[in-house]
């Protein structure tokens, strides 16, 4: 299985504010429930999983995730 950072990186969403984005658009996937949690816990969830990105690719997150 490919790490979550290689899935997001790949995707070009390597802030937590592009994160953000696609954890509010996966309920209109058909086969994903919406992601649950307040606002702020949705927040903390997207710079939790930065943070992934950002320690698996280091400086090359920082442009975008080759």
């Amino acid at each position: 299985m490919r790490p979550l950072a290689v899935m997001f990186a790949r995707r070009g969403m390597t802030s937590k504010e592009q994160i953000r984005g696609y954890l509010e658009a996966i309920g209109g996937f058909p086969y994903m429930h919406p992601v649950v949690g307040t606002p702020e816990e949705r927040d903390y969830m997207a710079a939790y999983l930065e943070k992934f990105v950002r320690e698996y690719y280091g400086a090359k997150a920082q442009g975008g995730g080759q």
